[in-house]
């Protein structure tokens, strides 16, 4: 297997887990808004 194939299968292994870790924050983030929107109301 040449290094660059690794390489890549590892560059898009880690994109996928930095996409899942942006939208579990950002959701994290988004609901703690809302739900302090939805106290102050």
């Amino acid at each position: 297997m040449p290094r660059g194939t690794c390489w890549l299968a590892m560059r898009r292994t880690c994109e996928k887990i930095r996409v899942i870790c942006v939208a579990r924050s950002t959701s994290a983030y988004l609901i703690a808004h809302l739900e302090s929107h939805h106290y102050a109301l």
